[in-house]
């Protein structure tokens, strides 16, 4: 990963507001379904970023670069059981049509 940058250069963030920035953009993070920052990633970004660069930053950070295709399963025919019905059947009706003294 890159470290941010941008074309202005500023006076660093004094400790406690990269401390505030940071928890913000856990906060927004988790806000907007991103997985929050860590804090090795929080590390790389410059004292010297304000907010809502560090979030431009920080929201790009997990989009993939080239389009990534869906993996599709091969779809399982479901077992054909008509032919068990079709005896089931055909078994049903045989017994309806004997009638009921021939066979003792």
């Amino acid at each position: 990963m890159s470290e941010p940058t941008t074309g202005q250069t500023t006076a660093p963030l004094s400790p406690r507001t990269v401390e505030l920035r940071n928890t913000c953009l856990g906060a927004l993070s988790r806000r907007t379904s991103h997985r929050p920052p860590t804090p090795v990633e929080l590390a790389k970004i410059r004292d010297d970023l304000r907010l809502k660069e560090a979030w431009l930053w920080w929201s790009k950070i997990d989009t993939p670069t080239e389009a990534v295709a869906a993996i599709r399963f091969p779809v399982r025919r479901p077992r054909r059981r008509w032919p068990a019905r079709v005896v089931a059947l055909l078994a049903t009706g045989a017994w309806l049509l004997i009638q009921p003294g021939t066979l003792s």
